[in-house]
């Protein structure tokens, strides 16, 4: 589990990508770019929306928004209060959906997957700007 606070690099991601035998050339635009941080592991613990949690650098936004996935998702609401940079330049200034809040523990098999189809249903509501909805992934 990542502590609170973190700053997230693209070091750490792209780290992450060699760990898991991927290469940035695997990442294609649309794809969904998900981010198991260990905060799944203390849900519904206060701390998972209270805390300071780990968040992305500015330089790791723009690296996101350069793959152009249709959305990401993590464990918790991975962005940095005051200015909240993960919201506003994914989801304001570029389309990209942010999906939190996401528990990985069927994920977390001893395959060790990290390619799949990914398939996110939100509920159809009209004028929200979030909705509950069904993540599935696809091996």
């Amino acid at each position: 589990m990542l502590p609170e606070k973190y700053e997230i690099t693209l070091v750490d991601v792209k780290g992450a990508l060699v760990k898991q035998h991927m290469k940035e050339s695997d990442i294609e635009p649309g794809d969904a770019l998900l981010f198991d941080l260990g905060w799944w592991k203390i849900w519904p613990d206060k701390k998972t929306v209270d805390a300071a949690p780990p968040h992305p650098t500015i330089e790791l936004i723009n690296w996101i928004i350069s793959m152009k996935p249709s959305m990401i998702g993590s464990d918790l609401a991975m962005d940095s209060p005051p200015d909240f940079p993960l919201h506003e330049n994914l989801i304001l200034k570029n389309g990209i959906f942010n999906l939190e809040f996401m528990n990985f523990e069927t994920l977390q098999s001893t395959d060790r997957k990290y390619i799949f189809m990914f398939i996110f249903t939100p509920l159809r509501l009209r004028g929200a700007t979030g909705s509950p909805g069904r993540p599935l992934a696809i091996y």
